[in-house]
């Protein structure tokens, strides 16, 4: 199935250095990059919650604010 990104959210605050945040529900996708346009990474997804990522060693404070604002589940390891 292909990633159909519906929701688009866009962390805020003084020196965010993040973008972006693209999900698609339908797949348990979704992915962040940074404001220039540059690869951020990956985010899966089980049941609204946030399970795994990629693309760099910590997810950004940004990236975690912006899921919990739109009511992902984002557990305190994450950040």
């Amino acid at each position: 199935m292909e990633h159909q990104y519906t929701v688009t959210l866009y962390p805020h605050g003084n020196a965010a250095a993040v973008g972006i945040v693209q999900l698609s529900p339908a797949t348990n996708y979704g992915y962040w990059e940074f404001k220039d346009g540059s690869e951020g990474g990956g985010l899966w997804f089980e049941n609204n919650e946030l399970i795994d990522f990629d693309g760099h060693y910590l997810l950004p404070a940004k990236v975690v604010t912006a899921l919990r604002d739109h009511g992902c589940i984002v557990d305190d390891t994450f950040n």
